[in-house]
């Protein structure tokens, strides 16, 4: 069993959302960890499982990653194992099942961490067999529209609000979702917040060359966004925002990165009366994306907890604007703009204001923002605050 060095009290609010110059923390000893996810596909959870895995290992821990599917471009993680659990389809569910429990046995994980709806609820159910298994459930999102998702994600969503009482301990990577959590009555002794992290390595302000693979005109300005097709991220939103942005700023062209599929594509194009509108699909150097940008907007609906591609894009020194959704306000701070959701009128006005700008003017926005996300999104945090989360399992 992994010993705490020294045992802790319990973490925090505070110490959830604390910046790299912060002290550093008395870690647990070696310990035996495995997080379970749906795959390692470039969503901003799976960068986060990426992250922490590779931090875990660096500090001598035994970790393994458990996918649902296979990716078709795995990252590389020096020391950590990534096992495949083959999953066929949605009703693959009884041999899945059985692979993941003797994927388990082989692990000997003490530690199992799981992210999102489906894993978390594999993983309290894991207990059955294993009931010394420390479990931590991982919650990503603050109020979602439920009515928009199908049947099984719904049903997905009730079943764990009800089962994480019966986790170890509940991570929240937003004071959103951990207020959207108590909500739901998710019992607050459970809940820590431990705030994303951004490799500020990776994501670093670069030379522009990706811009000209995003447009011919160099006195454009691009406005981006890079986000999974789903309701919640609300692209229609940003079309029509682009459209009114149009109007009065013909210079203005948006960016979509993501796997917005050829029908959906059509319709935003509708939506965006004829401003210029280009398609990226999934990419596998964001940075690259992000620095060709002058601009990065999300405009989601409902249901964000901490944006990834908010981190990222700031911690390449490009400025945003966003949605008042989630913790989206609290990370852009005074580096870029908060717009009400939903509202296309909104959004257009603080995408205006930023095309309205000097250079000079966005690129000190930019600046800023970068400092910013580096005091509270950096990865060494990230890693530590869940490390502790773990090692007071240990304490109790």
């Amino acid at each position: 069993m992994a010993q705490c060095k020294p045992c802790r009290a319990e973490p925090s609010a505070a110490e959830g959302t604390e910046s790299a110059a912060d002290p550093p923390r008395s870690e647990p000893g070696p310990m035996r960890i495995a997080l379970l996810v749906r795959s390692l596909v470039s969503g901003g959870t799976e960068r986060q499982v990426a992250l922490l895995a590779a931090g875990l290992a660096a500090r001598g821990h035994d970790c393994t990653i458990l996918t649902f599917y296979a990716a078709p471009s795995a990252p590389s993680l020096p020391g950590v194992r990534i096992v495949h659990l083959g999953k066929r389809s949605r009703w693959d569910v009884a041999g899945f099942v059985l692979r993941l429990w003797r994927a388990l046995r082989d692990s000997d994980p003490q530690v199992l961490y799981a992210l999102l709806p489906i894993p978390n609820l594999l993983a309290v159910l894991a207990r059955i067999g294993r009931p010394r298994l420390k479990i931590v459930l991982g919650l990503r999102a603050s109020a979602l529209e439920l009515r928009r998702y199908d049947t099984l994600s719904r049903l997905a969503f009730y079943a764990e609000e009800r089962l994480a009482r019966w986790a170890n301990a509940v991570i929240v990577n937003s004071e959103a979702g951990r207020r959207h959590a108590r909500e739901r009555g998710i019992p607050e002794e459970l809940l820590t917040v431990v705030r994303n992290g951004v490799d500020l390595d990776r994501f670093r302000p670069t030379a522009r060359a990706a811009r000209a693979s995003l447009t011919d005109n160099p006195g454009a300005v691009l406005v981006g966004m890079v986000a999974r097709w789903d309701p919640m991220k609300d692209h229609r939103t940003f079309a029509r925002a682009l459209a009114l942005v149009h109007d009065r700023a013909p210079e203005v062209a948006g960016i979509v990165a993501g796997d917005v599929p050829p029908p959906a594509r059509e319709e935003l194009t509708r939506l965006a009366r004829g401003a210029p509108l280009r398609w990226r699909g999934w990419q596998d150097d964001m940075p690259a994306l992000y620095a060709g940008l002058d601009l990065l907007c999300v405009p989601s609906a409902w249901g964000e907890g901490s944006s990834n591609a908010i981190a990222e894009a700031m911690a390449c020194g490009i400025p945003c604007v966003a949605t008042d959704i989630g913790d989206n306000a609290m990370l852009i701070g005074d580096t870029g703009r908060v717009a009400a959701p939903g509202d296309p009128q909104a959004l257009a006005e603080a995408i205006l204001e930023f095309a309205g700008m000097e250079p000079a003017l966005r690129a000190e926005l930019g600046r800023r923002a970068r400092a910013r996300i580096a005091a509270l999104c950096s990865t060494d945090a990230m890693v530590e605050n869940t490390l502790a989360v773990f090692a007071q399992l240990w304490c109790r």
